[in-house]
């Protein structure tokens, strides 16, 4: 009994995320691709850099999924245990007063659901912490790219101040060597031009 009311009442729902996931999955995978499309044709090594994040995210999901389905499975069976539990104390609530054992109905009773509690408690535990760490991926990766991009952006900008001395240094120096040549044919120029003054005319 529990089973069947476990069953009719958790898989409607699962099947309609499912379905649900199926078509928000589609949208997020295709958003996904052309974003990605973008930012390559934009800058290969940053889209390299928000690739690290998601795949570190994908391998952590793929590793714990064995886990995850694993405290699905009890959180389940103990939700059954209740639920079952519930409907045969129901069913036989006049034969329990009649024998006066309301005191271990209630005992057993709040034995499963301790046992369905921490069994929930360790599903919803797992799927917070994976849910936290996909979203703080993410946000992991946009972050090392804006970072990136500016340190990028800084370095550029630090090159390129330093090319702009460096033109304006050896410009300097071409015209330092032009006035010091100058200076030293100065003399030489003006001793022609007395030689040329002390010649007599004929």
């Amino acid at each position: 009994t529990g089973s069947a009311v476990s069953t009719f009442r958790e898989d409607v729902d699962d099947i309609a995320h499912y379905m649900e996931n199926l078509v928000d999955g589609s949208g997020i995978l295709a958003f996904v691709v052309s974003a990605m499309w973008v930012l390559f044709r934009i800058d290969a090594t940053l889209a390299s850099i928000v690739l690290i994040p998601l795949g570190l995210a994908l391998i952590l999901t793929q590793s714990l999924s064995g886990h995850i389905r694993r405290f699905r499975r009890r959180m389940r069976t103990a939700t059954e245990r209740v639920t079952g539990f519930l409907g045969d104390l129901f069913a036989a609530i006049e034969s329990i007063k009649a024998a006066g054992k309301e005191a271990p109905m209630l005992s057993h009773l709040e034995y499963v659901n301790r046992e369905r509690q921490r069994a929930a408690l360790k599903d919803s535990a797992l799927t917070e912490l994976l849910r936290s760490i996909n979203r703080n991926m993410a946000n992991l990766g946009i972050g090392a790219v804006l970072l990136i991009g500016a340190l990028l952006t800084a370095m550029a900008g630090f090159l390129g101040l330093l090319y702009v001395h460096a033109r304006r240094a050896r410009r300097r120096d071409a015209a330092a060597r032009e006035l010091e040549k100058a200076r030293e044919a100065a003399p030489a120029t003006a001793g022609l031009a007395r030689q040329g003054s002390q010649v007599p005319s004929r």
